[in-house]
């Protein structure tokens, strides 16, 4: 079985965690529409090249809320899309990170699938704020066929850069620590996504628990440790022989916003996925109105006014112009004068 899937999951009022691309409180239902948002354009961009996937939402929470009249688990319920409910076993303590704290939630939802899912299958599971560009049947049967266990995307971070609180040098240092013999500093695999094969799901859910307990010792100890998922993944990568970086002409990680920063290149329109995240309140935002306010079937659009979203997307820098980025743009400017 081929599965596609994302997830989100709800902060509840006491429990809240800071989104760097998402202002507000995470309990409160104005910050968390724009994930709901992404989730509607998440998938049906997956089902206009993907139908013969089985699609999953994963979540804690089992109130779907409507979001100006549109009905979200309606949309989710008529196109096919299961909703899973997946209590979180894995709740970093307070002060463990400044960022995401529910990142490792990821984990219960792998634990649900090692537990409930017939196997053999394969999971493409995604960040929400990823757009389907293309299908991606032939990368389910390189993967089913591949040696490896899993295929993932790798970024190509100096050692010494700090990705999320921990750089390569120190992701080795831990994965020594740990028994896992790494004679170079890792290569570093985004979390926004998993795809692998049900084997590689298993054996990680077997050792996980302990790597949990290890990791919350080590920040109780002051020590080194993995800060979020794509840390704990990069380690499970390396342990279980994936295919690092097998997926690195197919999804790209593209940062749209030209007044912070930006890496869109012209042969990104040709990606199988789009990973957007500085366009989850912009260009994402636009299509899910084209959903949902207007009644657009983006799934059945016409290819060249889909390929125009896309591009819209990607090379429209307007997208972003407001008087807020300007200054920010501008002040950034004049401070490394």
């Amino acid at each position: 079985m081929d599965i596609i899937a994302t997830w989100i999951h709800i902060d509840a009022e006491g429990e809240e965690s800071k989104y760097p691309q998402v202002s507000g409180k995470s309990s409160n239902l104005e910050f968390q529409r724009t994930y709901w948002e992404c989730i509607i354009v998440f998938f049906a961009s997956s089902l206009r090249f993907n139908k013969d996937k089985k699609h999953i939402l994963f979540t804690n929470t089992d109130h779907i809320p409507i979001l100006d009249d549109f009905n979200i688990k309606t949309f989710l319920s008529e196109n096919n899309v299961e909703i899973i409910l997946v209590t979180n076993k894995y709740k970093v303590p307070k002060g463990y990170f400044e960022s995401w704290n529910n990142q490792f939630y990821e984990f219960s939802i792998l634990d649900y699938l090692s537990h409930n899912i017939t196997k053999p299958y394969r999971i493409l599971m995604l960040d929400s704020d990823c757009v389907f560009n293309a299908p991606v049947d032939y990368l389910f049967k390189e993967l089913k066929f591949s040696r490896h266990p899993a295929f993932t995307y790798t970024i190509d971070y100096p050692e010494k850069y700090d990705i999320n609180g921990l750089n390569r040098i120190e992701m080795q240092t831990i994965f020594n620590e740990l028994g896992l013999e790494c004679d170079t500093p890792p290569k570093y695999s985004g979390g926004e996504v998993l795809f692998a094969k049900s084997d590689f799901i298993e054996n990680l859910c077997k050792d996980f628990h302990k790597l949990w307990n290890d990791l919350i010792s080590r920040f109780e100890n002051k020590c080194l440790k993995f800060n979020e998922e794509a840390h704990t993944l990069s380690y499970y990568y390396y342990k279980y022989d994936a295919d690092l970086g097998k997926l690195n002409g197919n999804i790209k990680r593209c940062w749209t916003n030209p007044f912070t920063y930006r890496n869109i290149d012209a042969e990104d329109v040709n990606l199988d996925i789009l990973h957007l995240p500085s366009e989850k309140k912009v260009g994402i935002r636009k299509i899910y109105k084209l959903i949902a306010h207007q009644g657009i079937d983006i799934q059945n659009l016409n290819e060249l006014k889909y390929r125009k979203l896309i591009t819209d997307i990607l090379y429209s820098k307007k997208n972003h112009f407001n008087f807020k980025n300007l200054a920010l743009f501008l002040f950034r400017k004049i401070k490394c004068l």
